[in-house]
This record gives structure tokens, C-alpha cells and sequence, in this order.
């Protein structure tokens, strides 16, 4: 399996996606899994790039990618990847694109192939504070998910998953949710 979470960017110190999935990466390995667990830059071209290079690399049955989501309250299970991206900040390479797509000639949308509702069930045993988005943003995190859904096989379990600021939700809660959506996909 693969997860990925971000560097800092817009002039934070650290990015709690990427502490989250080293945390769960740490965990699932313990649990006997194979993880690969990669900080992918804030730029959409590398990231995007990135993404698909790590699908053909590791061809994992399972992916996921996070980032943070600085107005979210709860844990936030991206259910669609959107192929436009609209910048409201310059990426870390200062590149600020607006009204573009992310992939020319794709779909206009994408769902994730993340088992939804059994995620649902686990948080919510867990008492993980969480909630669904139909709306990932148009920066870096959609333009990731959007390149991983477009890129992924029918046979990849994939799929977004924002967390919120370490102060509103502990990185230890964030990196749970992470661990049982990857424990979950990995059984389908």
C-alpha cells in the first residue's frame, strides 16, 4: 500500500498529514503490512507527477493520499476528485494556475474507490470525529487526488483523505483514521 501526505507550505512549520501518515505507515507495519509512505511536495506538478510514478512503481492494491484541510473540524473523507484547479495561494514552486484542469481530455469528476461506508462504520466505532466532502478544494490536495484516481487501475482501492490542524484534532487520531481506512481497503 501506499500513503502520502504533504510538505509544509503557505508558511506553516510542519504539515500534520505528513506526521499522520508516518505515525499510521509505523502502525500498519507493526500490524505486518507492506507500506510505502512518501512527503509529496506542494507544487501540482510534482505532486501530480509524483503520484503516478509511485502507482507504476509500487502497483499497490491500496492508496492513499492526505492532506490538511486548515477549516476542517473533524477527519474528512474525500468522496470526488475534481479536474479543475484554481489556486487561491502560489504552490511552494510559486506557480498560483487558475480556472485550468488538472489532466486535459479527463473527466470532468472522479469518485474515490475507497470502501466508503465501511470506513464510516470503523470511525465511528472508533469515535473518530469525521465527515464527507464532495469538494477537496482546487489546490494541490484535489489536484493529487484527482491525478491518483485518473491514474489508479480498477483493481486500486484509492482515494483523499483530509485531516485537520494538529489543534483541532491530535496528529495520534488523525494518524487512526488513516490506519483503519488503509486496514479497511487493504480487505476488499
Amino acid at each position: 500500500m501506499v500513503l502520502t501526505g504533504f510538505e509544509p507550505f503557505g508558511g506553516m512549520n510542519s504539515n500534520p498529514s505528513w506526521g499522520a501518515v508516518q505515525l499510521a505507515a509505523k502502525h500498519l507495519r507493526q500490524s505486518g503490512h507492506d507500506v510505502v509512505a512518501v512527503e509529496l511536495p506542494v507544487t501540482f506538478a510534482e505532486a501530480t507527477a509524483q503520484v503516478a510514478e509511485l502507482l507504476a512503481q509500487h502497483r499497490p492494491s491500496v492508496f492513499i493520499a492526505t492532506g490538511v484541510a486548515g477549516s476542517a473540524k473533524a477527519i474528512r473523507l474525500e468522496t470526488v476528485a475534481a479536474n479543475e484547479i484554481n489556486a487561491r495561494i502560489p504552490d511552494n514552486s510559486g506557480l498560483q494556475p487558475t480556472e485550468v484542469s488538472v489532466q486535459e481530455g479527463a473527466p470532468a469528476t472522479l469518485p474515490t474507490t475507497l470502501p466508503v461506508a465501511l470506513i464510516e462504520t470503523a470511525w465511528a466505532s472508533d469515535g473518530i470525529p469525521h465527515e464527507f466532502s464532495d469538494n477537496a478544494g482546487r489546490y494541490v490536495c484535489n489536484a493529487t487526488f484527482f491525478a491518483l484516481q485518473n491514474g489508479a487501475t480498477s483493481s486500486v482501492n484509492s482515494g483523499f483523505i483530509h485531516i485537520p490542524p494538529a489543534n483541532i484534532i491530535p496528529i495520534e487520531i488523525s494518524a487512526q483514521a488513516i490506519k483503519l481506512a488503509a486496514a479497511i481497503a487493504l480487505q476488499q
